[in-house]
């Protein structure tokens, strides 16, 4: 189940707590904007788990699939609540949000990271990949311009490490990868072994 509380500053006292999902799902991460919504991802196969009308899929007792959810500010609400399009074997969905309430939500999924950025109000803006055979576990942040970028490490001899040049470099080095708000890449920096 999903259950979010949001405490008071002095940690004392409780301003919500809600119960947001079906019968059988696992959060798996959190972000909160400037104005207190806070968007949450996992995964569900609870037929039961809320959904935004028009979504494109759904969970089934069989069937589990990530899914990215907003709550108003006072947690009242869904602002909107939307499964993540995945093949059968993936990762538990991670998250990165910022203060505009914009959220990137990726996850493993057949030797691939794949990401979705969602604006404010769910709206699909962009989606992308990268070849997990080449990288780690990634660290994604957003930044004030909207730019998302994502921290990771090679796991073998990657040979391009930054954009239209070639640099060699060593197995488990570290890569900053910089992607515009539509999801094209504007850098991928080597930063060394």
């Amino acid at each position: 189940h999903t259950f979010v509380m949001r405490f008071q500053p002095s940690g004392l006292a409780i301003d919500y707590a809600t119960w947001v999902s079906g019968s059988d799902d696992l959060p798996t991460g959190i972000a909160v904007d400037a104005s207190g919504a806070a968007t949450l991802t996992g995964v569900t196969s609870a037929p039961d788990f809320p959904v935004t009308s028009g979504s494109f899929a759904a969970a089934t007792k069989d069937n589990a699939v990530g899914f990215v959810a907003k709550l108003s500010p006072d947690g009242s609400a869904l602002t909107y609540s939307i499964p993540v399009a995945a093949p059968t074997d993936f990762s538990a969905p991670e998250l990165a949000g910022d203060a505009a309430g914009n959220a990137v939500v990726f996850l493993y999924s057949g030797d691939v990271y794949r990401f979705w950025r969602y604006d404010a109000h769910g709206n699909l803006t962009a989606s992308w990949s990268l070849n997990a055979s080449r990288v780690s576990e990634p660290l994604v942040a957003l930044e004030a311009e909207d730019n998302t970028y994502v921290l990771s490490q090679n796991l073998g001899n990657y040979g391009r490490a930054a954009r239209n040049s070639l640099q060699s470099c060593s197995a488990n080095s570290d890569f900053l990868t910089v992607f515009a708000p539509d999801g094209s890449l504007l850098q991928a920096t080597w930063l060394g072994p």
